[in-house]
């Protein structure tokens, strides 16, 4: 929509980022198990992969 990429790093002049993701016991938010479930299913993990994500097992 209206964000731009104005500029990229080499891969390797950084570490990797990772961005972790976890369901928390704690949660009163119904979706949590269902979002956490969608993104770790194997029909969408090549969605993640195309936009540069590495899906950690």
């Amino acid at each position: 929509p209206s964000v731009a990429i104005v500029g990229t790093f080499p891969e390797d002049s950084h570490p990797k980022i990772i961005y972790p993701v976890a369901l928390v016991a704690a949660s009163k938010n119904p979706d949590a198990a269902a979002f956490l479930a969608f993104m770790r299913s194997a029909k969408e993990q090549p969605a993640f992969e195309k936009q540069g994500f590495t899906i950690l097992k």
